[in-house]
């Protein structure tokens, strides 16, 4: 076992065991793996973790103004959507994990997830509420891709068609 010495401020440390910090970094991966997996296109591109090693050999994780550790993510490039499919500005979007849910008859996690490709499809921070205006600047494609998952997997009874038809004859009996 072995020590990690946090700097907290300038001119005070703090000792760390190690278990204490492998479990740090084993919850760190753990989140690394929910994000990833949320993002749906997301991958850790970088990790920046600030230290100092002392005179003595002792490992000191600086807190500095930034933090101690920075992590980057990018946008991984899903091979599951041609480009010509994809307006040039939006993101690619993976429809693996949607697929997965609705294939497993998972109907709120699918929902969740929808939410979560039209988010990346605007660009927005997941679980953003969206507007009017932003669900027009969706793309067709990603709509129509979501659209036909839902409507494949739940045999023509959900979908973004459905409920269009749905909302057409409310409005036709309502007249």
């Amino acid at each position: 076992m072995f020590k990690i010495l946090i700097e907290t401020a300038p001119e005070a440390i703090q000792v760390l065991d190690s278990q204490v910090f492998k479990a740090s970094i084993e919850q760190l991966a753990n989140l690394i793996n929910q994000i990833e997996a949320v993002g749906g296109n997301l991958e850790l591109d970088e990790v920046t973790l600030s230290i100092n090693v002392s005179a003595q050999g002792e490992v000191i994780v600086l807190n500095g103004g930034q933090g101690a550790m920075t992590l980057k993510f990018k946008r991984s490039l899903s091979p599951q959507l041609s480009q010509s499919s994809q307006s040039s500005k939006n993101p690619q979007i993976n429809y693996k994990k949607l697929e997965n849910s609705l294939s497993a008859s998972r109907w709120q996690e699918a929902n969740q997830e929808t939410w979560n490709l039209l988010c990346v499809a605007l660009d927005k921070k997941l679980g953003s509420p969206l507007t009017g205006s932003d669900l027009e600047q969706i793309p067709c494609a990603v709509l129509n891709n979501i659209d036909k998952l839902w409507h494949k997997h739940s045999n023509g009874k959900y979908g973004f068609t459905v409920q269009n038809r749905i909302y057409k004859e409310i409005q036709s009996h309502g007249k």
